[in-house]
């Protein structure tokens, strides 16, 4: 097949989206496809790694704005190259540009939601333009099973779930971890639908009662000076909150002991499942349905059932008492790493678009 892949964020974000649209395209092109990256311009340079025997095409700024001359490119990009499927990796409007490019071709169109819907209708983009652009597309993707029943019922026929896979780097046992200076850790974006806050004040709540634990966050974004001051406000000695870390994350999973994710908004976290992946216990907020669809409570993992500081405090506080409960959990989070997340996703990707080109798209 020649596919091409199109995220305009990967010289931009160091996103999950930009993530999972690479790592798509590795895998692809690993199996004998030819894979094209479509990207806008940005710094020229991908975030992330990139395979230099993968062709990325940068389009220019202005195809944000839909500058016609950069849409008669793309058009003429996929021609040129006889793409026969284009797959678009966003979270918001920008599937409709990619969605323009292919419509003069003739190229079938896979949208790929990368968050929850219900985020990319209330804050992202309207539902409206989501829903027109739904229709004209091959094959809609989901991450998840919770986030099927958000696409219109005549369309469903041709929605398929696939979650984001599990790093390439799990390792073949699960990895065992320090029980001196116990940590719980946050890593991702300091953004308000993640809810950094929220995990600062459980926190604060349990750090007398836990004097040898320490809380380690880890991110970027618009919060960390104000989560910075709050954690001073609280006199939080033992919490730490840095930006992105020079070195690789994996060691931070790895020198952690609890992983906690207090996010209200995700499409398929690669934070959580990083964590997986290293054997750590996973907790959350059941408002999150992406957490509820990946945390099995209890078994992986600890769901708080209100987005408060005293009920997250009060879900966290077992897995600080218990060496033996993280253990068991974290046993199960690194054993449905293998399993439920493995890299066997991708022969699932593989076959769907064989079926997209081959316009054999009922009941994909």
């Amino acid at each position: 097949m020649r596919i091409a892949i199109a995220n305009a964020g990967i010289c931009q974000s160091r996103g999950g989206a930009e993530r999972a649209a690479l790592r798509l395209a590795h895998e692809m092109r690993a199996r004998g496809h030819t894979v094209h990256i479509l990207t806008v311009a940005g710094t020229y340079s991908p975030l992330y790694s990139v395979d230099p025997r993968l062709p990325i095409h940068f389009f220019p700024s202005s195809f944000f704005s839909g500058d016609a001359a950069a849409v008669n490119a793309g058009s003429g990009l996929l021609q040129e190259n006889k793409i026969e499927v284009l797959l678009s990796f966003e979270s918001d409007w920008k599937h409709m540009l990619w969605k323009i490019c292919s419509t003069d071709t003739g190229t079938p169109f896979i949208c790929s939601e990368r968050i929850t819907p219900e985020l990319i209708e209330r804050e992202l983009w309207h539902r409206e333009g989501r829903l027109a652009l739904l229709e004209q597309s091959a094959a809609i993707h989901e991450l998840l099973p919770c986030y099927v029943p958000l696409v219109p019922k005549h369309l469903r026929h041709k929605t398929f779930v696939i979650p984001n896979a599990s790093p390439e780097n799990i390792p073949p046992e699960c990895p065992e971890h320090p029980s001196t200076s116990p940590t719980l850790l946050y890593l991702g974006r300091f953004s308000k639908e993640k809810r950094p806050e929220l995990l600062l004040r459980a926190f604060a709540l349990l750090a007398q009662e836990f004097p040898d634990w320490r809380l380690r966050m880890i991110g970027w974004g618009d919060t960390q000076s104000s989560l910075q001051a709050l954690s001073q406000e609280l006199n939080l000695d033992s919490c730490t909150i840095i930006g992105p870390v020079a070195t690789s994350t994996w060691a931070e999973y790895l020198s952690a002991n609890i992983y906690c994710l207090p996010t209200k908004y995700e499409g398929c976290p690669n934070t959580v499942l990083e964590a997986m992946a290293a054997g750590l216990p996973i907790v959350g907020v059941s408002d999150c349905p992406a957490m509820t669809s990946i945390v099995r409570n209890g078994i992986n993992g600890l769901l708080a059932n209100f987005p408060t500081p005293e009920a997250l405090a009060n879900i966290l506080r077992p897995l600080l008492a218990s060496e033996k409960a993280r253990q068991r959990m974290g046993r199960e989070a690194w054993h449905e790493c293998n399993t439920r997340y493995s890299s066997a996703l991708f022969d699932k990707w593989e076959s769907i678009l064989k079926k997209v080109v081959a316009k054999n798209i009922t009941d994909v």
